[in-house]
């Protein structure tokens, strides 16, 4: 797989938009990326990571939130380019990650959604495949087939490890546990192990929780055996159930078909003693039920006896009572008749007052019409003596031929009235028709001052239009002036704008080099005591260097007395192997243990570090120190701080007047919207003022014709409404008149037709005269009170009369007796036994219930604690596999397994490079740790030097560039693992991280050389540091260069 270009837009420290061409470092194969520490290095290689998985780099101690760039505003989007090929292809994909950010409108954020999108390229350069680009269902699956390596596969193979397994060369075996399992990612073994353990121990707990819950359920179950009535156990002097059940629970294992058999024989001794307490129930039953029938037998004969001399007491009663209840119908009947003549009675009375009240309201009505009064005086006097002649006091019934005594008077003919009533109606007539003749004419003179007020008005109105039109007029006439003014401002403000960009060009020149200026000082003052770092770090270094020599040539020296003691003449010595010893060591060197050499050397190792720190950090404040020189330029401070000033105030002006255009193109825009209102507004008025003259014509010519009609028509009154008030005054007094005098006759024709309609009545009812039916009436209330009275003896006779013929009465003969008090002392007896029985089948129901309830808790119990037993047994087996006790023979933890058979595949890989690496000198086997924790990890690693006589010596012993080379070679082991399972996909481009600030300049070219053998056949190899050494030699360089807006990159490639 091949890295062709990256683009990556507002990620991390990079705000605005980066792209690195891979492809221009393919002729040199080898480039540097480098940078200030936290600059951002690594966002490249998660940028790369995150556009082919989503993901960053190192997920599990870093979030892909780092992604979005916090340094980006909210309109830039964050996206991730990376075009890329492999066997099968080439391709692009652009990802985009989810982040929130604020809302265009108002407050608050918004979310931006992940997206994906892949093409296939015909090549590197980026043009699109027939193909179109994959949809979002297809991109994934398209992406992973592609690549080939998952995300972990990805990051070991694409970054090599090389500074981890440079710690693992140094470390302990249980340190290289921890090392290894985050280069091989196999934590997850680890975490399945503690998994088996959590497991298992819950599993345990589980099956001790169950045999609790057995326990629990067994006492309980015990408790309701040995409280049971003991009046049925058996007697043949077997174990108590309770007992039995209490052998079975009580050991570490249960006996759980002795529990199930002790279950069944308490279910079924209770079921038992159930059944027979059952049998009792239904006798009692019986029982009770055959003494409720005698009771209700007793007490039903009982109840008809006493009714049957109720019923002969009552019979006797209304025999005695039978005269006087005759003569109370008799008077009833009477009485009836009489109220019901005594309505019409009323009304005849009622009808004679309202006719004499009638004929006084039509006397109070006329006593002012002189015009009348005489004709109104006439037919009063002909309806009164109509009504004198009426006496409803002596009023006889009618005859069947009208024969009476004393017969109502004829109805009279009433002339007088009549000829009263048609004069009225005449005159009330013509009055009502001349107030309706001036009723148009008093709506024309109420009208008079609202139509002068109006044209009034409309004369007002023609002012004001007038007045009006001419502002319009002149307003309309002085906006060409203004329109000129404001187009020679715009041109300003327009000419102004142009001038911005340069202006702002200037400004950001100026301040430039005055924060140039201002850098560059505070670089010298800081590379000013970095430089006296530097030598007082090279003295310690010198003296540490100094002291370890020395120590060496001591221990050296001591070790060679030592040997002088073993030499024998014609034996080879054992260190040059000559059988000759011209000049053995003297025995006088001081001896120094071989400690002491190392803790100095490991001090000169330090110093040499701080030294190289020390310079380093000398050399890039001289690196600031010319930036910031090249950016000041030539002039002074004094002089960059004026530029600024200046720059700033030209700036602001040119801001300020430019601010002006938009608001002058609203102006401008407004006074032509203004003009074309005016021009419309002044046509309206002139239309307007035309019409109003029109109208206001009109109506004072309709206004003089109207007041001429009612002038003539009012006369010597004052006014038209006073006119047809006096009319319409007589013409309701005449209709007044005439409804009196019309109610009168109707009140005097209703009075005698009423006294004929009362003698009929008293025919009717069988009453000779007025006086006999005043002899036969009641108050109403004497007559309800006689009428109940006759009516509940009538009642009470006939009760007593169907209660003597029903069949239960007829039956009896009165000497029969019925004894109730024994019937119920029976039942008495018999319902308190139905109750015991009752009582006593619910308590055994009840602990049948619940020994019941308790045989299935302890049941489900059981079974849930040999159900919890074997799984904890399963569980614990393979936990103590996986933890390397148990059966495990080989007493190796899972996690270790996993990683011994990992290193065993590395180790296989890294001895075929070192092979070359190293001239054949080097190889790297696995050893037994001397501690048994180390032999469990399995992790012990020596070094076999074959120019040593095929010794195995430590790792610890290595040189800085020996450590580098062995680290590399396992990185490259790795990787190649990692391509041999993923069907041999190899990485065509690659990242070397750490290890270089600890070489010193020889060792830093051996690894330069190696990485050169490293970058044949067309690999493509990237540095990762901040060296200067490496910035010098390496000419193809991504630098990383950091300033207040974030960080940008410059790519240097031949």
């Amino acid at each position: 797989m091949r890295l062709h270009r990256l683009t990556m837009t507002a990620v991390g420290p990079y705000a605005g938009t980066e792209t690195i061409d891979f492809d221009r470092f393919a002729a040199s194969g080898l480039f540097l990326l480098t940078g200030p520490t936290g600059s951002g290095k690594t966002t490249i290689i998660d940028a790369i990571v995150f556009a082919l998985y989503g993901d960053v780099a190192d997920a599990d101690d870093s979030s892909k939130d780092r992604i979005r760039s916090r340094l980006a505003g909210p309109e830039t989007q964050t996206v991730v380019e990376l075009v890329f090929s492999t066997s099968a292809g080439t391709y692009r994909v652009r990802r985009t990650p989810a982040y929130r950010r604020p809302k265009r409108r108002g407050t608050g954020t918004t979310p931006e959604r992940a997206s994906l999108k892949v093409w296939r390229l015909t090549g590197p350069d980026g043009r699109s495949a027939d193909d179109a680009v994959l949809r979002p269902d297809e991109a994934g699956p398209e992406l992973a087939r592609a690549v080939g390596l998952s995300r972990s596969q990805f990051t070991q193979t694409v970054v090599l490890p090389q500074g981890k397994f440079a710690r693992f060369l140094r470390a302990s075996s249980d340190e290289r546990h921890l090392l290894l399992r985050d280069v091989f990612g196999t934590r997850v073994y680890d975490d399945l192990q503690r998994e088996l353990a959590d497991r298992a121990r819950g599993a345990k707990r589980a099956a001790e929780s169950a045999r609790a819950d057995v326990r629990s359920a067994a006492e309980a179950l015990i408790a309701l055996l040995s409280g049971a009535d003991g009046a049925d156990d058996d007697a043949d002097g077997a174990p108590d159930p309770a007992d039995r059940l209490r052998l079975a629970t009580a050991g570490a294992e249960v006996d759980a078909v002795a529990v199930e058999a002790v279950l069944d024989e308490a279910r079924a001794g209770l079921d038992a003693r159930l059944a027979r307490t059952e049998a009792d129930l239904t006798e009692a039953r019986e029982r009770r039920s055959r003494a409720t029938a005698a009771l209700e037998e007793a007490k039903d004969l009982a109840a008809r006896l006493a009714r049957r001399a109720e019923l002969m007491e009552a019979r006797r009663r209304l025999e005695d009572g039978a005269a006087q209840a005759r003569e109370d119908v008799d008077r009833l009947d009477a009485a009836q008749r009489a109220a019901r003549v005594a309505g019409v009675e009323a009304l005849a009375r009622r009808s004679a007052l309202g006719a004499r009240a009638a004929l006084e309201d039509l006397a109070g009505a006329g006593a002012g019409d002189s015009e009348g009064e005489d004709a109104g005086d006439g037919a009063r006097a002909e309806m009164a003596g109509a009504l004198d002649r009426l006496d409803l006091d002596h009023l006889e019934a009618a005859a069947p031929q009208a024969e009476a005594a004393v017969a109502p008077t004829p109805v009279p003919p009433l002339s007088s009235t009549a000829a009263l009533l048609e004069d009225l109606r005449s005159r009330a007539k013509a009055a009502r028709e001349r107030a309706a003749a001036l009723a148009p004419l008093e709506e024309l003179e109420q009208d008079l001052d609202a139509r002068r007020a109006e044209l009034d008005e409309r004369r007002a109105q023609e002012e004001e239009l007038q007045e009006d039109i001419a502002c319009d007029e002149g307003a309309l006439a002085a906006l060409p002036q203004d329109e000129d003014r404001l187009r020679t401002a715009l041109a300003a403000a327009r000419q102004a704008r142009s001038r911005l960009p340069a202006l702002e060009l200037a400004h950001e020149r100026a301040a430039d080099r005055l924060e140039a200026h201002e850098r560059l000082a505070e670089v010298v003052e800081r590379l000013e005591e970095a430089t006296g770092a530097v030598e007082q770090a090279r003295a310690g270094a010198l003296a540490a260097r100094d002291r370890a020599h020395l120590l060496r040539r001591k221990w050296i020296s001591a070790t060679a007395a030592g040997l002088v003691g073993e030499l024998v003449e014609g034996e080879p010595c054992p260190v040059c192997g000559s059988l000759e010893h011209p000049a053995p060591a003297g025995a006088d060197a001081e001896a120094v243990p071989r400690a002491d050499v190392e803790r100095a050397e490991d001090e000169a190792r330090r110093a040499e570090a701080l030294l190289q720190e020390a310079v380093l950090d000398a050399e890039r404040l001289r690196t600031e120190r010319d930036a910031a020189a090249d950016r000041a330029g030539r002039g002074a401070r004094d002089e960059a701080l004026r530029e600024v000033e200046s720059a700033a105030a030209a700036l602001e002006a040119a801001r300020d007047e430019a601010a002006a255009e938009e608001r002058l193109d609203a102006e401008l825009a407004e006074l032509g919207r203004r003009s074309a209102e005016l021009s419309e507004r002044l046509a309206g008025r002139r239309e307007a003022l035309a019409g109003l003259r029109a109208s206001s014509r009109a109506l004072d010519e309709g206004l003089r014709a109207d007041v001429a009609r009612i002038e003539a028509a009012r006369g010597d009154a004052g006014a038209v409404a006073e006119l047809r008030a006096d009319c319409s005054a007589r013409a309701d007094a005449d209709e007044r008149l005439v409804e009196l005098a019309a109610r009168a006759r109707d009140a005097v024709l209703s009075a005698i037709e009423a006294a004929g309609t009362l003698a009929d009545a008293l025919r009717a009812e069988g009453f000779a005269d007025a006086g006999a039916l005043a002899r036969a009436g009641l108050d109403p209330e004497a007559r309800e009170a006689l009428a109940r009275r006759v009516q509940e003896t009538a009642v009470e006779a006939e009760r007593v009369r169907r209660g003597l013929e029903e069949e239960a009465v007829v039956a009896l003969t009165g000497e029969e007796s019925a004894d109730v008090e024994a019937a119920e002392a029976d039942g008495d007896a018999a319902e308190a036994a139905w109750r015991q029985a009752v009582e006593a089948r619910s308590r055994l129901q009840a602990r049948r219930d619940a020994v019941g309830a308790s045989c299935q808790a302890l049941s489900r119990a059981v079974s849930a604690l040999e159900a919890a037993t074997g799984d904890a047994a399963a569980l614990v087996e393979v936990s103590a596999l996986a933890s390397g006790s148990g059966s495990n023979r080989r007493a190796i933890p899972l996690a270790a397994w996993v990683l011994l058979e990992r290193f065993a595949e590395v180790l296989v890989f890294a001895n075929q490079r070192l092979e070359h690496m190293s001239g054949g000198r080097y190889a790297l086997v696995r050893v037994e740790d001397e501690k048994q924790a180390a032999r469990k990890r399995g992790l012990g690693l020596g070094v076999v030097d074959r120019l040593g006589g095929e010794a195995t010596r430590d790792p610890r012993t290595l040189s800085g560039g020996e450590t580098f080379y062995v680290s590399l070679a396992l990185a490259l082991a790795l990787a190649d693992v990692v391509a041999t399972e993923s069907g041999g996909i190899t990485m065509e481009t690659l990242f070397v991280d750490e290890g270089f600030g600890s070489l010193d300049p020889e060792a830093l070219q051996d690894v330069l050389a190696e990485l050169s053998r490293l970058r044949a056949g067309g690999r493509t190899v990237g540095i990762v540091s901040h060296v200067e050494e490496l910035r010098r030699q390496i000419p193809d360089q991504i630098r990383v260069v950091r300033d207040d807006r974030g960080s940008h990159l410059r790519i240097i490639a031949g």
